[in-house]
């Protein structure tokens, strides 16, 4: 899906959205929300009145939820309404990227990515911050001295979940090779994982958000503590300091 996106194709990217629309798991979060995702991702590819639709749709369930999101989706969105909102929140703050680059040469070899990747110091409040503790400066040494062994434990756990999770998405015959194919070995989960960002929380714990093929809409959150997994779930778990 995330393919079709980048090369401007909508018709075969919204048909790949309405394949994942049949997992078992599609239902849990109220429409709008879903709506707002596929207006999302329709205007990251280009078709503006395709992603309209969809906004709207979610405008109409629910008017503060895109407004809750992307600064740039609500801006497109406010621009077609008939009394356009004042978006003082998106006005106000900077925005500013708070997120810096780190080399993992293990990591990019064994997910087949390139070596640099992103990440982001978040403080006590679990806000985003540019001025990094001697704590959070220790957590990034550990993790580049250790990356092979927090990795290898990251996909460990994620292949022994797999086949818990293939029971609860269901996803139809048809469409379960593309999505959450029967995998056997951590190396194939690098077909079906990339790390988006890392997060470093305190000298101990790290978060890493994946997306991942079976769920693009929530992704995959994994927590470890000293380079042992100790939470994993929907992306939202990789900011979580427990």
């Amino acid at each position: 899906m995330n393919e079709y996106k980048w090369a401007g194709d909508a018709p075969n990217m919204l048909r790949w959205l309405g394949e994942m629309d049949k997992h078992a798991r599609s239902n849990e979060n109220p429409p709008y929300v879903s709506d707002y995702y596929k207006g999302e991702c329709c205007l990251e590819c280009g078709a503006e009145q395709e992603a309209l639709k969809f906004l709207r749709k979610s405008y109409e369930a629910n008017e503060e939820y895109l407004f809750t999101r992307s600064p740039k989706v609500a801006e497109f969105f406010n621009a077609h309404l008939a009394e356009p909102k004042i978006l003082s929140k998106f006005e106000d703050e900077g925005y500013e990227d708070f997120s810096f680059s780190l080399r993992l040469e293990y990591f990019g070899k064994a997910l087949e990515q390139e070596g640099e990747f992103r990440y982001t110091f978040l403080d006590e409040d679990g806000e985003e911050t540019d001025e990094p503790s001697r704590m959070h400066s220790n957590a990034i040494e550990f993790l580049k001295q250790n990356q092979e062994e927090i990795l290898t434990g990251i996909l460990a756990e994620i292949l022994k979940n797999y086949p818990k999770w293939q029971e609860i998405y269901d996803y139809p015959s048809e469409t379960k090779s593309d999505f959450m194919p029967g995998i056997s070995t951590p190396q194939e989960l690098s077909e079906l994982l990339e790390l988006q960002n890392i997060y470093i929380l305190d000298s101990a714990k790290i978060g890493f958000e994946f997306s991942c093929s079976w769920d693009i809409e929530h992704g995959l959150g994994v927590i470890t503590r000293k380079g042992k997994v100790v939470n994993i779930g929907e992306v939202e778990v990789a900011l979580m300091a427990i």
